[in-house]
């Protein structure tokens, strides 16, 4: 190191030669590993039988889109049942702020409960020039649903239906699924219509109310891609990573000793890599099982206590929600 300061270049030179020439190792490395594994993989897809290939293609080996169905603005409505309730003397006792709420928590779990017998649709908007070239190709549902007495191992039937707006039915699928499970349904090509809105529909036949979440909603799958096009951007965002992380490693080396450096880049990369798992955490609040019925055992809550903060430190966000480093 010393025999370099000594010529006449900047420090910032040194520093932005070193970490264009790890880099350019990165590049090489990562461009050489991406490479053989597309390669391997393509050969052995290719050994398949043409129906495996053909799920393949169209789950796999594919770049998806998804679109959800608009957010609904129920409050208006929340507003006509509060305003209902409040006449009732018993009930404006309670408070305007708790029943407000009340009726707001009602209001979203309609929107959530699809009762025996009944139905719930979701409408699906896209551009007219984008949904001609989806409808020539199978397309794909994927939802997550909960019931109201889950029983382990048991299955609920229920079908769903692919109709324009009107109510016009084009496609039907009666299907068994288990709940508190994310699940796939395929459509086939040319079900949906080229031209004009329509919905995706769940008819419920069971025994017990079925639950959609709403922090969860249903997605409308499509391709909008190959696979190659998409596995290079997967590339170019890993290698965009592992520069942020050279940088890091870098700057921390310029003051800090090598052992210490090493841990704290190590430690970056960590937290990038856990960013999801610690936002959950962060979303149910505790590290540990929220669906025990007592609460997290003594450890867990005292490990709360101290890992917590620390997590909320690194992922705080100035609109007061939870944020991702992976996003």
């Amino acid at each position: 190191m010393q025999l370099v300061t000594v010529r006449p270049i900047q420090r910032w030179e040194i520093w932005l030669g070193k970490w264009l020439g790890l880099m350019a190792f990165n590049g090489v490395a990562l461009g050489v590993c991406s490479a053989v594994i597309y390669f391997s993989l393509s050969y052995h897809a290719g050994r398949l039988s043409e129906e495996q290939q053909r799920r393949l293609k169209e789950t796999v080996l594919v770049s998806r889109s998804s679109v959800t169905e608009p957010a609904a603005d129920r409050s208006l409505e929340i507003e006509a049942i509060f305003r209902e309730r409040m006449k009732k003397e018993e009930v404006a006792k309670l408070g305007e702020e708790y029943v407000r709420s009340k009726v707001g928590e009602d209001v979203l779990m309609m929107d959530q409960v699809v009762n025996p017998q009944h139905m719930r649709w979701w409408n699906i908007d896209l551009p007219k020039w984008q949904q001609a070239r989806v409808s020539k190709g199978v397309t794909h549902i994927k939802f997550r649903f909960f019931a109201v007495e889950f029983q382990r191992g048991a299955t609920y039937k229920v079908m769903w239906v692919v109709a324009t707006r009107d109510g016009k039915e084009r496609w039907r699928s009666e299907v068994n699924l288990a709940a508190n499970a994310t699940h796939e349904v395929s459509i086939p090509a040319g079900v949906i219509p080229e031209n004009e809105p329509f919905r995706i529909e769940c008819r419920n036949f069971n025994d017990m109310a079925l639950i959609f979440p709403l922090e969860e909603p249903l997605e409308f799958l499509f391709p909008d891609g190959s696979f190659g096009l998409n596995y290079v951007r997967g590339m170019v965002i890993l290698l965009c990573a592992m520069g942020l992380l050279g940088a890091l490693g870098l700057f921390s080396s310029s003051f800090l000793s090598f052992p210490v450096a090493t841990f704290l880049g190590l430690s970056a990369m960590l937290l990038f890599s856990s960013g999801n798992l610690i936002q959950e955490v962060l979303l149910e609040n505790t590290l540990g099982n929220t669906e025990q019925t007592d609460g997290p055992p003594d450890a867990v809550r005292k490990l709360d206590r101290v890992m917590l903060p620390v997590f909320r430190f690194f992922f705080w966000s100035p609109a007061g929600d939870v944020r991702c480093l992976t996003d």
